[in-house]
């Protein structure tokens, strides 16, 4: 830690620590202690730390002026002026136009006096239907009062007869949709019993002896396929093509090559799917038969590969010696039939693959179709329940409302009657209070500050902005909420100064003349409490009620003292000292401190030059 922050860390527990004794009642005593507190203190907090040590700390170079000034500890508040006497008037119902505005700001008024007027056809249109509403109410209560009519009791029979052939057609219409359901059910179970076994159903098994006897048959072709291919090759028969091997691909030795080289692959293929088939019959393993098929498909793909390496090369082939142009011929129509066959062996086994997929998606698909029509049958009957059960609460209601009708009125019935027709004499009475009052009228003698309308406007809800204000304009005041962690440093008559920004950032002097013993909870259960500050020569500005201000409460303070920063005050040689603009280093005696600026009691004058 530097001797700077600890100068300002000082002064920061200094302003967190400083409360007034609750002991001391005289005032002379409380503010003598206060004085002897602070100069005490801030040169105890700057003497302590350059007793700490010697070790100096190497900073950019600044300079400064050792002036007079002012040195404060504050604590600061936002809060909002308040008039001493005064009243806000808004009209009591929104949407309306206003008529006449008689009145301006700044215009004095006398109580009574009239300051707006509201446009009330809407409301008188409103005023006839609550008319007739109340009317409606007066007669429903009559009725209960006369009881129900002949007609009325016949009129309640015909419901409960209606209500009791609705539940009679929802009975038989839930019984036709269960047994409909449960049809459903048996035809999708029958039709799953055709695929019952799953993976060893008749389907599924009938699919798979299909691929095994189109894989066997598939090894023969690709057999004889290979044996083709070598008799014009002459790789494992070599004396097959003795007659004609030298001229093969004669255009072009590396079709040979590429041939020779698929026939070897495609043997390779083939061995591979001999391994795995031979040794299977149709009572295998569905997997093994599989595993065995994919592998003949390889192969099949791979000799139709080889195939078109045996065209190319026959095309590099040309007749010489003993290879007549008609043996070429008919090398080469074989070798293309080879291939054509091989193409379709291929799209027929991928075909006998896919119908194993088939037989077992259908098993799937059965399954599914059961388990749909199981739900659709507890659907029916979770539908047939829920509809039995609201005709017959539908027939409950209407046997009820005659019975009701057949029996006497009971008194709760009669008290409903007349809540309702009192509701309907309520809105009556309120309209024509709201008619009354779309006539504004001052209630006080005062002057006219606040205006939020003109003729022609529509009436809004605003909670926070009043149309109209009127103050007795004499005393302001700012109220504010302290925290209660900050409370304990406000007292009665205390200083403050007040920053008003609307007013240019004009700054009054007040003193504090209200501090509440009760606290208030707000968002996040901060708890406060109000304090008023009253303001001093508010004549001098154009203030007004509701300006935001800004409030700094003076905790203590030395006036008019020389002053220099506080980071200018280095420790050398275990005292407090200061470095001159000449270089020189001069011991000085401090005092008060608000963390940013120190008191200087002695040791440098007022205008001379520091640096540090």
């Amino acid at each position: 830690m530097t001797e700077q922050d600890s100068l300002i860390g000082q002064s920061k527990k200094f302003r967190r620590g400083f409360k007034f004794p609750k002991f001391l009642k005289n005032k002379k005593v409380l503010i003598i202690l206060l004085a002897l507190i602070i100069v005490l203190s801030g040169g105890y907090f700057v003497y302590s730390k350059f007793t700490a040590g010697t070790k100096k700390t190497v900073v950019a170079a600044k300079t400064s002026i050792v002036k007079k000034g002012d040195i404060s500890i504050i604590t600061n508040s936002d809060g909002s002026v308040v008039a001493k006497d005064g009243v806000s008037l808004s009209f009591s119902s929104t949407g309306l136009k206003i008529n006449n505005v008689f009145v301006k700001e700044g215009d004095v008024v006398k109580k009574g006096d009239k300051i707006a007027t509201a446009d009330t056809g809407t409301q008188s249109i409103d005023l006839g239907s609550a008319y007739a509403s109340y009317n409606s109410a007066k007669a429903s209560y009559a009725e209960k009062i006369a009881g129900p009519t002949e007609d009325d009791l016949a009129s309640y029979k015909n419901s409960v007869e209606s209500a009791q052939a609705s539940l009679d057609k929802t009975l038989t219409q839930n019984e036709y949709s269960i047994k409909s359901a449960e049809n459903s059910v048996e035809t999708a179970k029958d039709n799953l019993k055709l695929s019952e076994g799953g993976e060893n159903s008749q389907i599924v098994q009938d699919a798979y002896e299909s691929l095994y006897n189109s894989s066997l048959s598939a090894l023969t072709s690709l057999n004889s396929a290979l044996v083709s291919a070598d008799n014009i090759l002459g790789i494992d028969n070599t004396s097959a093509n003795d007659i004609f091997e030298s001229v093969l691909s004669a255009l072009d030795s590396s079709k040979i090559n590429s041939a020779k080289n698929s026939y070897l692959v495609a043997k390779e293929k083939l061995n591979k799917a001999e391994s795995a088939l031979i040794p299977l019959n149709l009572s295998s393993n569905h997997d093994d038969i599989m595993a065995g098929a994919k592998l003949i498909l390889d192969g099949l793909t791979v000799m139709h590969q080889h195939y078109y390496d045996l065209q190319e090369m026959l095309l590099s082939t040309v007749p010489i010696g003993d290879l007549t142009q008609s043996s070429l011929d008919s090398m080469r129509s074989s070798v293309n039939s080879k291939k054509s066959s091989l193409i379709s062996s291929i799209s027929s086994f991928n075909s006998a693959m896919k119908s194993v997929d088939t037989a077992k998606t259908s098993y799937d698909s059965y399954q599914r179709s059961y388990q749909n029509a199981l739900d659709a049958l507890e659907k029916a009957k979770s539908d047939a329940t829920a509809s039995e059960i609201s005709a017959r609460l539908s027939l409950k209601n209407v046997e009820q409302q005659l019975k009701d009708a057949s029996s006497p009125l009971t008194q709760a019935e009669l008290n409903s009657a007349k809540s309702s027709l009192a509701n309907a004499s309520a809105s009556v009475q309120k309209l024509l209070y709201q008619i009354d009052q779309s006539t504004l009228k001052s209630p006080i003698d005062g002057e006219v500050v606040l205006l939020n309308g003109k003729s022609g406007d529509i009436i809004v809800e605003s909670k926070n902005s009043p149309f109209v204000t009127i103050l007795n304009k004499g005393t302001f005041f700012v109220e504010t909420n302290i925290e209660e962690s900050e409370i304990s440093k406000i007292q009665i008559n205390q200083k403050a100064h007040i920053t008003i920004d609307s007013l240019d950032g004009a700054v009054l002097d007040g003193i504090v003349n209200f501090v509440s013993l009760t606290s208030e909870s707000g968002n996040g259960g901060v708890v406060t409490y109000l304090v008023r500050v009253l303001l001093d020569n508010t004549s001098s500005v154009d203030i007004r009620e509701g300006m935001s201000a800004s409030v700094d409460f003076v905790i203590a303070e030395a006036l008019d003292v020389l002053e220099i920063p506080v980071q200018a005050v280095q420790n050398i040689d275990g005292k407090p000292s200061v470095h001159l603009e000449n270089g020189d280093i001069r011991q000085v005696v401090t005092g008060f401190t608000d963390g940013q600026m120190v008191e200087i009691i002695s040791g440098l004058e007022e205008g001379e030059k520091i640096k540090y």
